[in-house]
């Protein structure tokens, strides 16, 4: 975490400027606050936009995994002196052995 620098304050503040200051605190809390629900509503909107293709996407995928998980079940041979194969789109490791701790 960063360090606050230290703030050096000359004026002499007496209760009601510091009245004053406590409203305008409170009033760029609230501002700050209101930006951030603006933006979470936002937000939210584009997760419901994308919503749909990101769940079709998910399952694609999904189908993708357990087919590779097949290919190296019943390919066991492949894998007996190298347990990953390379490919062009990334690595495949699969291990044939029980896990053993």
């Amino acid at each position: 975490m960063a360090r606050k620098k230290k703030v050096v304050i000359t004026e002499e503040i007496n209760r009601t400027r510091a009245a004053e200051i406590f409203g305008e605190y409170a009033e760029y809390h609230n501002k700050i606050n209101t930006i951030i629900v603006e933006m979470e509503e936002e937000v939210r909107k584009i997760r419901e936009r994308y919503q749909h293709r990101l769940a079709e996407l998910r399952e694609k995928r999904e189908t993708c995994f357990n087919l590779l998980e097949h290919f190296g079940r019943t390919n066991k041979k492949l894998f007996e002196k190298r347990k990953t194969m390379g490919f062009s789109f990334g690595k495949l490791g699969f291990r044939t052995g029980m896990p053993q701790l």
